[in-house]
């Protein structure tokens, strides 16, 4: 085992239990067995063989786990990867028996993805014929759970209006039958017996709290069992039927979920290490991880010469960027060993600072542009970032470290600061999916007194609405592009045809550059349209090269500073571009194995933020909280 695994253990000690905890007392921090079964690394520049999600089997000798573009099956017993299905999979669970997985996947012939099944050797993992198509109607992706006796699904079939049912089919696929109608209707248990199913539903289209119902298998009317609010994350009913999971938010160097009873009575926090990302419950006590590790340095590049200096080195993992006192000085979000620090230091690497972070930042295994997820406020005093899953606006006071949530929310993006540095301002979806009243672009002060500057209905911005500067908003998707004032100005159509991205706006406010192309398209784009915030009027500049994201407009606003390959292998390069049409210039070549990463240009345009990857590694993880676990039950026994 090498250092970093060792990294991992160290996470998890011994578990160490008091027998109950009595009334109003901290519940009992149960840490899990970790066993690691296996590793790999992968060298793809996309990150196309890091699994996306894992489940680990009853046995818990194989391992379930999707791809960007594949199904697989991992053996902890020979190390290997075999593929049982390509094509995007999702919410994968196994059967009681190990002998089959379900799993959300589409086909050609449908636009939405159905519940499939697939037959496994329980010893080997080996595919034991093709994959099936078990139901008709289209699944909320949610993991479907197979009944005790293995012979039926149970899933959330989307329906009209917001809604979704849950749908009982057998597992060979036939008539689906719908036990119970809600809103967001997930998180679905079998009772041991198969007498009934557990799920998770919003009372109405409004609340945003997350219920829990019973009902019985054979039909009849759904009974609720308890109103978790003001939990905002839907209870994940257990395999004794008897205890539901909350996840709670992540601090420090760990995550966890809360154990309760029904009636919502803490019993025990379930803790894991902060990124190993845990997977579907295989039997009571199992679930599958999987660590990341993703070593990314920062290197400052000079524009004039293209020479550079590493400032931040890839024993970290560099999550995001940016510059501050004019250029002077960078902050950025970087994981050691899974520990979140904010880092300060000189624009020349001098001086660093490093600040425990009590709330991880947002993390992603593969970087597409983080700009804007950590900014440092004008009078260099504070420092906002996204929380883990862009949850929450984070506030650190840069000379005294001192931490504290801003604001929390289904999804806070893109904090930008006010001139004044008293207060920002940023795009907040209250909770998801979106809807016609949950997203809005707001301001908030220091103190956290928020204010609603403007709202982004769905029924009039179907697709993505980006807060792209302090006074603009970007809708796109769909075949347009529209940027909107938030001044009070009219709403502008800058393209009728697809754009891929927000949008950037030149130093003089007369231009808007865009990247044509499809905005979920895995083509990068090979031209910019610059459009005239005057006239709308348009032209297009072609690149002799595939664009990579984020572009910079000089200051003089006659070129872009962009990025891009020039063949599907070559080097990571940051390119001047002229508007005029003569010749770019490549201002540097950056020896990065990741497809893109942070990309941020100072005030003065004379030097680049750029992160560089090493080889991705992923590691699968058995966590097993089965030893805590039986002493919370003995505890409650005695009681």
């Amino acid at each position: 085992m090498n250092r970093p695994f060792l990294a991992i253990a160290l996470l998890a000690p011994v578990v160490a239990l008091a027998q109950g905890a009595p009334t109003g007392a901290r519940p009992p921090v149960i840490q899990p067995k970790i066993t690691v079964l296996g590793e790999f690394r992968d060298t793809t520049l996309t990150g196309a063989l890091m699994p996306q999600e894992s489940a680990l089997s009853p046995r818990g000798n194989l391992v379930a786990y999707n791809t960007n573009n594949e199904l697989r099956i991992w053996s902890p017993a020979t190390r290997t990867s075999t593929v049982v299905l390509n094509g995007w999979s999702e919410s994968i669970t196994w059967s009681p028996a190990g002998d089959m997985i379900s799993f959300a996947h589409g086909d050609d012939s449908s636009p939405s993805e159905q519940v499939w099944t697939i037959k496994l050797d329980p010893a080997t993992g080996k595919a034991l014929g093709p994959a099936q198509r078990v139901s008709l109607s289209a699944t909320m992706t949610y993991a479907a759970q197979f009944s005790p006796d293995g012979k039926l699904l149970a899933f959330s079939r989307v329906d009209p209006g917001q809604r979704s049912s849950l749908v009982v089919v057998p597992v060979g696929g036939g008539t689906e039958r719908v036990l119970a109608s809600g809103f967001d209707v997930r998180r679905l248990r079998w009772a041991p017996d198969g007498s009934a199913l557990y799920f998770s539903a919003f009372a109405d289209s409004a609340r945003r709290n997350p219920v829990l119902h019973r009902v019985a298998a054979s039909g009849g009317a759904p009974q609720v069992v308890h109103d978790f609010a003001p939990q905002s994350d839907a209870p994940n009913t257990r395999a004794d039927a008897r205890t539901v999971t909350l996840e709670q938010p992540a601090k420090g160097d760990g995550r966890s979920n809360l154990l309760t009873d029904f009636s919502g009575r803490a019993l025990a926090t379930l803790a894991y290490p902060v990124y190993a990302y845990i997977g579907d419950w295989s039997g009571a006590n199992r679930v599958a991880a999987v660590r990341e590790i993703h070593p990314r340095g920062l290197r400052v590049i000079s524009v004039a010469d293209g020479k550079s200096r590493d400032v931040i080195d890839s024993t970290a993992d560099v999550q995001a960027a940016t510059w501050y006192d004019g250029g002077r000085r960078i902050a950025a979000l970087a994981f050691y060993g899974g520990s979140p620090a904010l880092v300060t230091m000189n624009a020349d690497g001098s001086g660093m600072r490093k600040v425990p972070l009590t709330t991880p930042p947002h993390w992603v295994a593969s970087m597409n542009n983080p700009i804007g997820e950590v900014s440092v406020s004008p009078d260099g005093k504070y420092a906002v970032y996204l929380g883990q899953r862009q949850r929450s606006l984070e506030l650190v006071e840069l000379s005294t470290g001192k931490q504290r949530t801003l604001t929390r929310a289904g999804r806070t993006v893109t904090p930008i600061w006010h001139r004044d540095s008293k207060s920002l301002r940023y795009m907040r979806i209250e909770s998801l999916p979106v809807s016609n009243d949950n997203r809005s672009v707001r301001d908030i002060t220091l103190d956290g007194a928020e204010s609603i500057v403007r709202v982004f209905p769905v029924s009039q911005f179907p697709n993505v609405a980006w807060l792209i500067d302090e006074n603009h908003v970007t809708a796109f998707g769909g075949g347009t592009h529209t940027l909107m004032p938030l001044n009070g100005g009219p709403d502008q159509v800058t393209s009728r045809t697809p754009i891929q991205g927000a949008g950037y706006i030149s130093p003089d406010g007369r231009t808007i550059a865009l990247r044509a192309g499809r905005v979920r398209g895995n083509e990068p784009a090979t031209k910019i349209t610059l459009v005239s915030l005057a006239d709308l009027r348009s032209r297009d500049v072609n690149l002799p090269f595939a664009d990579m994201g984020v572009m910079f407009f000089s200051l003089d606003n006659r070129s872009i500073f962009i990025r891009g390959r020039e063949s599907a292998t070559g080097p990571l390069t940051v390119f001047n571009v002229p508007l005029d049409g003569t010749a770019l210039r490549a201002v540097a070549r950056i020896d990065s194995k990741e497809r893109d990463g942070a990309f941020v240009m100072s005030p003065d345009r004379k030097s680049i933020l750029h992160t560089v990857a090493g080889v991705r590694r992923a590691v699968f993880l058995s966590l097993d909280y089965s030893d805590g676990l039986s002493r919370i039950e003995q505890a409650g026994a005695k009681r």
